[in-house]
């Protein structure tokens, strides 16, 4: 469970990266709807498990995740439509994706397991 919560915690980490190419680019490997959808990556999966739903804080880490999710998504939309200067004003310290990303990786990097 732990290598897996790390795992998560990485490649939340990581969509800031990707993104910022998404922005610089117009294009991406993954749908606005596959971003969208918490359910696809590693760690929504393991949120939908049985395993998953017996973490300590589950519902609050559950809900920063699709957050985390629908904020992603509205950046790539706006990446994709030709918009970069309002996705990348979307990702400046002290946005909204950052205040999500710090509170996901921080709930998952303080699970004791």
């Amino acid at each position: 469970m732990k290598e897996l919560l790390q795992k998560a915690i990485t490649t939340h980490s990581h969509w800031k990266y990707n993104l910022q190419q998404a922005i610089k680019t117009g294009k991406s490997p993954a749908t606005v709807d596959e971003v969208n959808n918490a359910h696809l990556c590693e760690l929504g999966k393991l949120l939908d498990s049985t395993a998953g739903k017996t973490l300590p804080g589950y519902a609050e880490i559950n809900k920063i995740h699709q957050d985390f999710h629908a904020e992603a998504a509205d950046i790539l939309r706006l990446a994709l439509a030709g918009k970069p200067a309002e996705a990348q004003a979307r990702m400046q310290l002290g946005s909204h994706f950052g205040q999500l990303t710090a509170k996901l990786v921080n709930k998952l990097s303080d699970l004791d397991i």
